[in-house]
């Protein structure tokens, strides 16, 4: 029995590291004007003049002036941007971010497997 709770903590343990790790984003370096930023439909990060950090789901334009699209509570928000005030902005890198994303939980998991295997062949043989 107490082997069976050992697994099970562990498991846990692996359930909630994977879960945290879901939701890694990756920017790419360089930085991209805020055209590029309205032209892809990726996520953008901003830095403006006060050092502040700006994430937005996408960036948007109408009648020329630019908007960044947020979700809070399930509501969709348009936030006005000041683009005098940019310092920079970087885009998603969707490849790299997809590849961070599922190789992670893929290593995490295969080490636990053979951890778990190890550990079992281990009990049997003493």
């Amino acid at each position: 029995m107490k082997t069976i709770k050992k697994y099970i903590q562990r498991i846990t343990l692996l359930a909630g590291i994977m879960m945290m790790l879901q939701n890694c984003v990756v920017y790419k370096s360089q930085d991209f004007t805020i055209e590029d930023a309205s032209k892809t439909n990726a996520k953008v990060k901003l830095v403006n003049d006060n050092i502040e950090t700006l994430k937005f789901k996408r960036v948007g334009i109408t009648n020329g002036s630019y908007y960044g699209i947020t979700k809070e509570n399930g509501l969709i928000n348009k936030i006005e941007i000041d683009t005098t005030k940019i310092k920079t902005i970087k885009i998603q890198d969707k490849t790299l971010s997809t590849v961070i994303n599922v190789s992670i939980p893929v290593i995490v998991i295969g080490g636990f497997i053979i951890y778990s295997v190890d550990q079992v062949t281990n009990h049997l043989f003493e």
